[in-house]
């Protein structure tokens, strides 16, 4: 999903901050707001909540 986003695998990678492997596929990132906005608009995903962090 992410490698899609940002149109590299080596890109996705590094803005991944954790990985979550139990009960969901999950992940947390550093998008910008224009890659959130796009993220969003993905049918399979349930959720994307944002930290103003």
């Amino acid at each position: 999903m992410l490698t899609s986003l940002l149109r590299s695998k080596e890109k996705a990678l590094n803005s991944i901050i954790y990985s979550y492997k139990h009960g969901f596929s999950r992940f947390a990132a550093t998008l910008t707001v224009s890659q959130a906005k796009q993220l969003s608009a993905n049918s399979s995903l349930v959720a994307l909540p944002m930290s103003n962090d």
